[in-house]
């Protein structure tokens, strides 16, 4: 089962590694694409520098899940969630309410893990409307604010701009040059494919040359200012992604604490001790014999009609042999109501079993324990949870 379950896990990591290597290393901070003219072509953006490190990253997160889901399994397999059954929802409340209360919760934390590590490695592009955003705050803590101090500090960020947001004007005007300059190259480039006189054709050409030249020159500084929001785009995707790993890490740690609670109180809870009828010999126990009406006729002809009758308005000394799924064992002290000595089983619809104390100590010794304690523990026995006792048979 556990085998199975890590293998399914890693092959759906596999996919999603392989769907994410797909993707680009960041979103190209440029809505809008090259013109498919004659105009010269931009040069396509550099690897990440940061990309080995997110690798990296991502490989390790692959493996926590897989170790975590494998832990999950472990959990679930070998906790003996059938004990649950066991319990009883009268007697075990408490329990049975804590062996659910810590599997859920240690399943839940267990998830919630799993979940913070996948959203860890999801993809964080950063596209034109981030890096306007990052641009316009004025925040002076922070993730933004990290990155527009590193576009300041560094040239080879801001191309001689004195920080992000003029970096982004300036790409606009040069973006707006181009595109203008790219429409007056299209129309010229139609008139001399349209022109059927020789002269006019050759000046016309010359023009479109001209303009080719100038959009050539556009062209290399539009490059430049891409591949520098190019890069600020991929520290924004690296630092950002850093910082989910980060949280996912510690979050994940944290939450390895109540899970390891939860599982230990779940364990405890569902697995009572299992050598609780045999861990010691039950001793007798003075106790008060008080039967219900139902009891009291019930009883009568095992008692006699003046012994069941006091047993029902005051009670009647008895002392508990031993007590069971089926009932409490007593027998009766002789008295005046109850001449003769009776041994019979009491159970809970019959009346109540009230002890007071120990009539032999266990061993021979005198342990100090307090009246009725020892035979409290007895009544536990077949999970009940005091003398409160049984009906008769």
């Amino acid at each position: 089962m556990i085998g199975n379950a890590v293998t399914w896990i890693g092959k759906q990591l596999a996919r999603l590694q392989v769907s994410h290597r797909g993707e680009r290393a960041v979103a190209a901070p440029d809505p809008n694409p090259a013109p498919a003219s004659g105009a010269p072509t931009q040069p396509p953006p550099a690897t990440s520098v940061y990309a080995e490190a997110l690798s990296q990253w991502s490989t390790a997160v692959k493996w926590l899940i897989a170790a975590l889901v494998a832990v999950a399994t472990a959990m679930i397999a070998g906790s003996q969630l059938a004990s649950i059954g066991h319990l009883s929802a009268t007697t075990e409340r408490s329990r049975l309410l804590l062996a659910v209360g810590g599997i859920v919760l240690a399943l839940v934390t267990v998830l919630w893990s799993i979940a913070l590590l996948f959203w860890a490695q999801s993809p964080t592009n950063t596209d034109f409307v981030r890096l306007t955003k990052l641009a316009r705050g004025r925040r002076s803590r922070g993730l933004p604010a990290r990155v527009r101090r590193s576009v300041t500090e560094d040239a080879t960020l801001n191309r001689g701009e004195p920080d992000l947001e003029a970096l982004l004007r300036s790409l606009a005007a040069v973006r707006t040059d181009y595109y203008r300059l790219n429409t007056r190259y299209f129309d010229k480039a139609r008139e001399v494919a349209r022109q059927a006189d020789d002269a006019v054709r050759e000046a016309a050409q010359a023009e479109r040359d001209r303009l080719e030249n100038e959009l050539s020159v556009l062209g290399e500084r539009l490059t430049e200012y891409r591949t520098a929001l190019l890069r600020v785009a991929q520290l924004d995707k690296f630092l950002r992604t850093r910082r989910r790993f980060r949280i996912a890490s510690w979050t994940v740690l944290i939450l390895s604490v109540p899970a390891t609670f939860a599982f230990i109180a779940f364990v405890w809870a569902a697995n009572p001790p299992a050598g609780r009828e045999n861990a010691a010999p039950q001793r007798p126990v003075s106790g008060l014999l008080t039967l219900t009406r139902d009891g009291a006729k019930g009883l009568t002809q095992r008692l006699g009609a003046d012994c069941a009758a006091a047993a029902a308005i005051r009670g009647i000394p008895v002392v508990a042999l031993s007590s069971s799924d089926k009932g409490v064992e007593v027998v009766v002290v002789t008295s005046a109501k109850c001449p003769t000595p009776a041994h019979l089983t009491v159970t809970a619809g019959d009346g109540l079993v009230t002890a007071t104390k120990p009539v032999l100590p266990a061993s021979g010794v005198n342990d100090g324990s307090k009246p009725g304690a020892h035979t409290r523990s007895l009544a536990r026995k077949g999970r009940q949870s005091s003398w409160p006792t049984p009906r008769a048979r």
